[in-house]
């Protein structure tokens, strides 16, 4: 069988300082991604897109925080210059019925990590986003109205370390474990804990049942009452970024 060759593979290696065997490309990856097989098992390796949004500072510094609270995999290797971000492989098993509880109760667990890194707070907010998406709009009154609704959330308790793209490919459920697992902390940053939620219940399609879950369970673990006009903001604020967020990265690959 003749060797796959993968300079992101070779590079992995130079990281990691041992020969990695590849296995398959990861279809899911943003970029270039690959799963490899090490002396201590099987990794995930993934080449971030050069993007103007992309920090690989502050996807580490949430990554490696976020992994203390057991929500995301082992990082085992890192190169900032290159944007390579080596993990653990992590074998998922079936989505749960009450995947939605479960859900709320590991984003409560993340927003109640306290922000003891600066760099998180070195992304760019919504707002930059929005407004470096602009060009992307096929109507500015698109971009104006996500501005006035990220605008006009509420901050009464600050910001906490937010995943800003829980969407149903980032999850992973361990076999063996009932805690779900994110993946993928590119767009990690302090934020609004309403726009977590906000792009779980759009991007999951939950009905009023997930959402009564979803809630339910973040309000017991984080000890706070969902605030219903702040999440009915942030989820405006995801309807209209999501085709925005579309569109900008596509032209990034086109």
């Amino acid at each position: 069988m003749a060797r796959i060759m993968s300079p992101l593979i070779d590079r992995a290696s130079e990281v990691l300082g041992e020969p990695l065997k590849p296995v398959c490309p990861l279809d899911e990856a943003r970029g270039e991604g690959w799963r490899a097989t090490s002396s201590n098992g099987d990794l995930a390796i993934v080449r971030r897109r050069a993007t103007p949004w992309y920090d690989a500072g502050v996807e580490r510094a949430a990554h490696l925080t976020a992994f203390e609270v057991g929500l995301a995999p082992q990082l085992v290797g890192f190169d900032v210059s290159e944007r390579i971000v080596i993990t653990r492989w992590i074998e998922g098993g079936e989505r749960p019925q009450e995947s939605a509880a479960r859900i709320g109760a590991a984003l409560a667990t993340l927003h109640g990590v306290p922000l003891v890194s600066p760099s998180v707070h070195r992304r760019r907010s919504l707002i930059d986003l929005a407004r470096h998406y602009a060009d992307c709009a096929d109507d500015q009154r698109d971009v104006e109205r996500l501005l006035g609704d990220v605008s006009r959330l509420r901050k009464n308790d600050g910001e906490v370390l937010c995943h800003r793209d829980p969407v149903p490919k980032n999850w992973l459920w361990p076999v063996g474990s009932k805690a779900p697992v994110l993946i993928d902390w590119e767009y990690a940053a302090a934020g609004d804990r309403y726009l977590d939620l906000a792009a779980v219940i759009e991007s999951h399609g939950l009905g009023e049942s997930g959402i009564d879950m979803l809630l339910a369970s973040y309000a017991q673990c984080a000890q706070l009452d969902a605030d219903t006009d702040s999440l009915d903001i942030a989820r405006a604020a995801y309807r209209a970024l999501e085709p925005l967020w579309a569109r900008a990265t596509k032209a990034l690959t086109t």
